[in-house]
């Protein structure tokens, strides 16, 4: 497997000079990133408007490949232009960082809505894959969303990455998750939970059965949920023994740090090293 990193770990220094951010993320030995984009117009990553070739050229410069974005779409017209984007920045993966759910059948129209966009990327050449928070282990109807999702999609169309840390604080076992989605999971994002952090499964606070939204994922997302790769209390290595199987990168996102970015993602870069030489 790969090591990739996720810039959004990094998204200060991105936003202040990407130049200098790619040449530090190469320094640190990354030569695999993801990028977030928002054709929303939101710029709900805050990374702002970016032009593909020249973030391509950028990226080239400093020695790493964009392995992946992480996209926010909302219509055909966004999505056609995220293909288009996609394209020039000859990158072959995009990923739904989010979506929102308020029951089985909005479950289910929505995995019909990533099988319709799975299909209009794959004329493009470019694989669709979703990524999980917390939430979409919410149950409607006797099922998870993620279940609703993995079953009502097309396994050649949409694949998973598997957020793993996420899972956990859904109360879910990230390396039985590994083994069920199997070849649909190439790539997986990995950070580590702090052991004070308590209660580990946010489902002992919140009913699973309810619709959650952007608040109370919100309400999750504070620094002192977070710990860097080895810091924390994530049986990594049995994570990265179960996703050697089917993994191409292993993927670092640190949400939030109290360290400076850099070295939040130096810090994790060494420990996953580590560990996938033993894994």
């Amino acid at each position: 497997m790969k090591i990739g990193l996720q810039v959004f770990s990094v998204r200060n220094a991105f936003l202040r000079d990407r130049r200098k951010a790619f040449r530090r993320i190469a320094d640190i030995g990354y030569r695999h990133v993801e990028i977030p984009v928002d054709f929303t117009g939101q710029d709900l990553f805050g990374t702002g408007e970016m032009d593909p070739y020249v973030l391509r050229s950028e990226a080239a410069a400093a020695g790493v490949s964009i392995l992946a974005i992480h996209m926010f779409v909302a219509d055909n017209a966004q999505l056609e232009r995220a293909a288009a984007f996609l394209t020039e920045l000859e990158c072959g993966r995009a990923v739904i960082p989010a979506a929102f759910f308020t029951g089985a059948d909005d479950a289910r129209a929505y995995a019909e809505t990533l099988n319709r966009y799975g299909r209009r990327l794959k004329e493009y050449g470019v694989q669709l894959y979703y990524h999980n928070h917390f939430h979409e282990f919410q149950r409607f109807a006797g099922r998870s969303v993620y279940e609703w999702l993995l079953d009502g999609t097309d396994p050649e169309l949409v694949k998973f990455e598997l957020d793993t840390y996420w899972a956990v604080r859904a109360g879910q076992d990230p390396v039985e998750w590994l083994r069920r989605l199997g070849p649909r999971c190439d790539l997986v994002h990995q950070k580590d939970l702090p052991p004070s952090v308590r209660p580990v499964n946010i489902f002992e606070e919140l009913n699973e059965n309810e619709p959650i939204g952007v608040p109370d994922m919100q309400r999750y997302g504070a620094v002192e949920n977070f710990a860097e790769i080895g810091l924390g209390s994530l049986d990594i290595p049995a994570i990265a023994a179960a996703a050697r199987e089917h993994a191409a990168y292993f993927i670092v996102e640190q949400d939030a740090t109290t360290m400076d970015e850099m070295i939040s993602a130096a810090y994790s870069y060494a420990s996953l090293k580590e560990i996938l030489r033993g894994a």
